[in-house]
């Protein structure tokens, strides 16, 4: 849905769709860039994103089932785990 800011006269799109969150079931994440700028539309900033995901993955323990990059955003699926000891 396309809104208008009354103050700035700017408009934006706000997302309105379900989500849910059932344990054991699988997380779709996105990740925007500031104000929609193509910070990772560079290969060296893609490879820092997949680092820090690994790095993630690890700490946290869940699993990393699939990822797209874009320019200006990222999606990740990813499944829950355990936190390793």
């Amino acid at each position: 849905m396309r809104i208008i800011d009354p103050d700035t006269g700017r408009s934006y799109v706000e997302k309105r769709r379900v989500r849910y969150n059932e344990p054991g079931q699988p997380r779709e994440l996105t990740f925007s860039c500031y104000r929609g700028h193509p910070f990772l539309g560079r290969d060296r900033t893609r490879q820092w994103l997949c680092e820090a995901l690994d790095k993630a993955r690890r700490q946290f323990g869940f699993q990393l089932w699939a990822y797209v990059i874009m320019p200006e955003h990222a999606h990740v699926l990813v499944y829950p785990g355990r936190r390793p000891e």
